[in-house]
């Protein structure tokens, strides 16, 4: 669930980049909508082969706050910082920890998020 591009390669190809971080959105929100429940299963039953029964429990799995798919399919800042302070405390990154920023560039994220907005007040 994390997307991972170096710096070079995003700014090459940052409009796509935008344009699959839009997409990647609006499908998180369309699965996170309970209102799609029963599409949403019926597409994991015949696009995963998953039984009924399976196919709910991958549903529970994706929706759940605590382990599922993200809200707006936003990285959580605090996340990061909390592998970049167990690097640290297993050693396998040595102090001090570098900025947040060098690992994530939200501007693309930023620009994504704006697209949904403006499609969504059409």
């Amino acid at each position: 669930r994390v997307g991972i591009a170096t710096r070079a390669w995003a700014r090459t190809h940052g409009a796509f980049l935008v344009r699959f971080i839009h997409g990647h959105m609006m499908a998180m929100d369309w699965i996170l909508n309970s209102g799609n429940k029963s599409e949403a299963l019926a597409l994991i039953k015949t696009s995963m082969g998953r039984s009924e029964e399976q196919a709910e429990e991958d549903y529970r799995k994706l929706i759940d706050p605590r382990g599922g798919l993200a809200d707006k399919a936003a990285l959580n800042p605090a996340g990061l910082k909390t592998v970049l302070d167990l690097r640290l405390k297993t050693g396998l990154m040595k102090p001090p920890a570098p900025p947040l920023d060098k690992y994530y560039d939200g501007s693309f994220y930023q620009k994504a998020a704006a697209r949904v907005a403006a499609s969504s007040a059409d």
